[in-house]
């Protein structure tokens, strides 16, 4: 059976079922603006799956569908993860070797004898996962990735070149013309779920602190962990190296952008509430601190490869401890964005801002225990990074100074977020803001 032929037949129904999927990234857009682009492989046999690659036309972006006929209809598509056929294409491409466009390059064996039961995940995610007999964990990619994709290449670099063991193991991936990853598999882990939601299930009693400052303290140390693996891996791309000046004004300016959009939130809404009135009077104390960033020039600072979307929503808690997943950076930055070397400190102000809307998200005076969390994960860092390499010692305190200005950036990116898609949420980020004033003008 011909693709080009399925594909004019259905056309406008994946188009009108795509744009109301949770990872369609382009919301609000006009499906008319899509088009079709190239699609693997030529011709199918049944219900075998084929990829079905689409761009915007406005914006470029390129989207990846994977489509097979349905059982029940004629020639008719539905999507390959929710109905499980993507297994018929794993199978038959480990089975059979790389076809003219598709390879995969990994560990075939443990696919295959692992290939059992399926489970789609139904969350809210950028991109399609899914559990195989509960021992592999796949993860198909809707927007083009190049074949550094780090999701895939940092836990096998990790893997390959160091003792860090708290990322799942990949088993490999999926390549469409050697030059785009479209699929990876990890090893499944039993877990409990990520952080996020593991915490919030957490009733709020005399063991909740207790329970969330241990887990600070553990994830902090594993991230230390990781930072130190990261700079260790001599490959290209993942040497760590020192800053330069255009690094220094680049988060200069993405900080002043921020500053000022928070400016002109606070300017306008002063009259709303106390909250903007004070933090609209504390700016100076902002722009002071996003000078900073300067301190990286130094000799005490290497740029190096991160996680680079750090939140607890993207660790698991299980029996072997915090484990590290998606590696993929943010979901609206170029492959040569996510992959770019930048400063662990980066990942660790997105922790710290996690555990800040856990405290301020469950709490009734959330204020003094957030900072208390909040010097927990420092410590627990500083002290982890400390045992692994002892001249880290001399830079604790020049580290803590220049943290605070990733603290804020992150703080200030979300305080313009939640203006714009969750205004209800805004108390958050800028109730974080203005105690970080009040402490500085103390």
């Amino acid at each position: 059976m011909k693709t080009e032929e399925i594909i004019k037949k259905n056309r406008e129904r994946i188009f009108r079922e795509m744009v109301n999927e949770r990872w369609y990234p382009l919301k609000g857009s006009d499906p008319k603006d899509i088009e079709v682009i190239e699609f693997y492989p030529q011709e199918v046999s049944g219900n075998e799956p084929f990829i079905l690659k689409l761009r915007s036309v406005e914006t470029g972006m390129m989207i990846n569908l994977l489509l097979n006929v349905r059982d029940d209809a004629k020639d008719e598509t539905e999507d390959s993860i929710k109905s499980g056929k993507v297994l018929i294409m794993i199978k038959k491409l480990l089975e059979d070797g790389r076809t003219s466009e598709i390879k995969f390059n990994g560990n075939r064996d443990e696919i295959l004898q692992n290939l059992g039961s399926y489970h789609a995940f139904n969350g809210n995610q950028s991109n399609s996962s899914f559990i195989i007999n509960r021992k592999v964990i796949g993860k198909f990619f809707r927007t083009s990735s190049d074949v550094e994709n780090p999701d895939y290449i940092i836990p096998l670099n990790l893997w390959k070149h160091t003792d860090f063991r708290n990322t799942p193991e990949p088993l490999g991936m999926i390549t469409l013309r050697d030059k785009e990853c479209v699929m990876t598999f990890s090893r499944f882990m039993e877990n409990e779920g990520d952080y996020w939601s593991y915490l919030n299930r957490i009733p709020e009693d005399e063991n909740f602190i207790n329970i969330v400052m241990e887990s600070a303290r553990n994830i902090a140390s594993v991230t230390a962990k990781m930072h130190y693996s990261l700079s260790t891996v001599s490959v290209e791309g993942f040497e760590a190296e020192p800053f330069n000046l255009k690094d220094i004004q680049s988060l200069g300016n993405s900080y002043k952008a921020y500053e000022e959009m928070v400016i002109e939130l606070c300017k306008t809404r002063e009259a709303q509430s106390n909250l903007f009135h004070e933090v609209y009077n504390g700016i100076p104390v902002l722009s002071k601190a996003g000078e900073e960033f300067e301190k990286l020039m130094t000799d005490h600072f290497l740029k190096q490869r991160i996680h680079g979307d750090f939140h607890l929503g993207q660790i698991l808690k299980t029996e072997s401890g915090p484990q590290i997943i998606d590696f993929e950076g943010e979901p609206m930055r170029s492959i040569g964005e996510k992959s770019s070397k930048q400063s662990t400190m980066k990942d660790l102000a997105g922790l710290i801002r996690s555990f800040d809307y856990l405290c301020r998200g469950r709490m009734s005076k959330p204020g003094k225990t957030s900072k208390i969390i909040e010097n927990i994960v420092i410590s627990a860092y500083l002290n982890e990074m400390i045992k692994l390499n002892p001249d880290f010692r001399e830079t604790k305190d020049l580290f803590i100074s220049v943290l605070k200005a990733f603290i804020l950036e992150k703080a200030m990116y979300e305080t313009i977020y939640e203006s714009r898609n969750r205004p209800e949420w805004i108390h958050i980020p800028l109730g974080f803001i203005y105690s970080f004033i009040n402490e500085e003008e103390e």
